[in-house]
């Protein structure tokens, strides 16, 4: 449906407690130390365990992207590609079948 890419780095910054100031390019730049060239911020991030954010957060997508994959009988997510029947607008669903297909 032309959606052939992503981006991610708004979802990367949270992960690794961004707290959504919009500071990120003005003077000192970022409370948390995350995106800012400041020397007494940098060392507030701590690289081992901003690492680890990251990939507990990618390694959970992809665990739950199998699952979805899965449940439709697929194996790649490029599978996914034209696959307009398996699209449905969550306001024509009832309440209980959007419970029920979202519990994973």
């Amino acid at each position: 449906m032309g959606a052939n890419g992503v981006c991610l780095g708004t979802a990367d910054m949270v992960a690794l407690e961004c707290i959504r100031c919009h500071h990120c390019e003005s003077g000192r730049g970022c409370a948390r130390g995350i995106a800012t060239t400041d020397e007494e911020l940098t060392h507030l991030m701590e690289h081992e365990w901003a690492t680890q954010r990251i990939l507990n957060m990618y390694l959970t997508w992809r665990k739950q992207l199998v699952n979805i994959l899965k449940r439709f009988g697929m194996k790649s997510v490029t599978e996914l590609t034209g696959r307009v029947d398996l699209l449905v607008h969550l306001d024509y669903m009832k309440e209980a079948e959007i419970e029920g297909e979202l519990d994973v």
